[in-house]
């Protein structure tokens, strides 16, 4: 058997993945055998990843003067970790009203919540799935990542199936998720209206009425407050959203008051509070405030009468109406933001020198003799003002949170607008911050805006 040519070598790549042989021919007559290559290799360091068809190839077919890939390793294949598969959103449920047409927003196709039923599955498990080591050509092995397995969800209202795999339901209600933690909990609903005869609604988590609300009627919630009907001169608190998908007619006795957003189709006579904003396509003879927006949809929405305040802008088609309604409307830093700016920093400030007192006095008691005041006396009293400490240190905290909260307020309103798409009436009244200014005739297409000096409203027209 002839001996391999000097000229024949094994090129390995950088990342001894793969192998290429050169062979020169062996002398005229003669001819390579598929063991000798193999052999030949070995002896390269190319122990694995052999690529045997393509050496016998090269044998018989004589395939010379040029590389061939005659070994490839393996990559390792990392394990998949477990994963959920979850059959509801995990992302907060607000979900965008659709806009009509003619550019008004249909609040009956919002929802806050996401329920769910008896039986419903609401995740699935995949467990994971344990990987491969690879093995380069010089047959050094890479092990592969290995696959993490996912903590057990934890939380009421469901069961695992057998296998552990399968999550269902076993009541209806409201899902919430976080961190491997699944609750279903109880949603507060009235399949039908609500009168007098139900009276007063209070409910922590979120309340849904399919039907309408009538006047007298009290709702609380400490989550969402959601109406499918109308509501009447009733009163509606939550600590989140409250939507009232037809509507709102107050009769000058209603109140909505929500810690984040309001949205309804109409609000007239009504009082509201928003701790975010307010989203309605006509707003009539109500007195609005927000610590967002006010936005009134459509190129017939309008904002008519009573008076409207929010801190970065209030937008409409329409501000006021064609007899020349009374309609204040503000936006900016209003005066009792200011108002309370001061009275937080006068708070804080008696807080401070109450609690320098009561050390003060503290200091004394410590030294005050036993003949003068007895053991116990002293004791009650520094328990006292020990107490009376704490309660001033707390009040600071709380109040100085506030004033981080009031001064992020501030600085939105700073370049706070009013925006009218298609006319502001003769009657209405524009205020920004400290400025007003009043409207003698009516104006299309409109912005208000504080003027650059600080003096005085600018107005500048919308490009139609």
């Amino acid at each position: 058997m002839p001996e391999l040519s000097s000229t024949t070598y094994v090129k390995i790549t950088p990342d001894n993945m793969e192998a290429y042989l050169y062979l020169s021919p062996p002398e005229e007559g003669e001819f390579y055998s598929s063991e000798q290559i193999i052999e030949y290799l070995k002896r390269q360091g190319v122990t694995a990843g052999i690529i045997y068809s393509s050496i016998e190839a090269m044998t018989k077919k004589g395939v010379y003067y040029r590389e061939v890939k005659i070994a490839e390793g393996t990559k390792a294949v990392n394990g998949i970790n477990g994963s959920y598969e979850f059959k509801f959103s995990r992302e907060d449920v607000t979900r965008k009203p659709i806009i009509r047409s003619d550019g008004s927003v249909d609040y009956q196709s919002m929802s806050l919540i996401e329920n769910t039923t008896i039986g419903d599955v609401l995740a699935i498990y995949h467990p994971p799935i344990v990987g491969e080591p690879g093995v380069d050509v010089r047959g050094k092995v890479s092990k592969p990542k290995p696959a993490r397995d996912l903590p057990v969800l934890r939380g009421v209202g469901f069961v695992r199936s057998d296998d552990g795999f399968v999550y269902m339901a076993t009541t209806e209600g409201k899902i919430e998720y976080k961190e491997y933690h699944l609750d279903v909990k109880d949603v507060y609903e009235v399949h039908g209206d609500v009168d007098l005869i139900v009276g007063k609604i209070d409910f922590r988590g979120d309340v849904i009425i399919s039907g309408n609300v009538e006047s007298g009627v009290e709702i609380r919630a400490t989550k969402s407050i959601t109406i499918n009907g109308h509501v009447e001169a009733a009163n509606l608190i939550a600590t989140g959203d409250i939507i009232i998908r037809k509507g709102m007619q107050g009769g000058q006795k209603a109140k909505i008051m929500a810690g984040g957003n309001v949205y309804a189709e109409f609000i007239e006579f009504t009082r509201v509070e928003a701790g975010k904003s307010v989203h309605a396509n006509i707003i009539m003879n109500s007195e609005i405030r927000a610590g967002d927006r006010i936005t009134v949809s459509g190129r017939r929405g309008s904002l008519v009468g009573g008076k409207s305040y929010a801190v970065t802008g209030i937008s409409a088609a329409n501000i006021g109406n064609g007899v020349a309604l009374k309609t204040l409307v503000s936006v900016g830093v209003s005066e009792e933001l200011l108002k309370r700016q001061e009275m937080l920093s006068v708070k804080i400030n008696a807080a401070k020198i109450s609690i320098r007192k009561a050390d003060e006095e503290l200091l004394n008691l410590q030294k005050e003799k036993k003949d003068i005041m007895n053991e116990g006396s002293i004791k009650a009293k520094i328990s006292q003002l020990q107490k009376k400490m704490v309660r001033e240190n707390k009040l600071i905290e709380h109040a100085e949170e506030e004033q981080v909260k009031l001064a992020d307020t501030l600085q939105r309103a700073a370049n706070a607008m009013i925006r009218a798409e298609r006319k502001v009436y003769a009657g209405a009244r524009i205020v920004i911050d400290d400025q007003t200014k009043n409207i003698e005739s009516d104006i299309e297409s409109v912005e208000f805006m504080r003027e650059v000096s600080g003096l005085g409203i600018a107005i500048r027209k919308l490009s139609v």
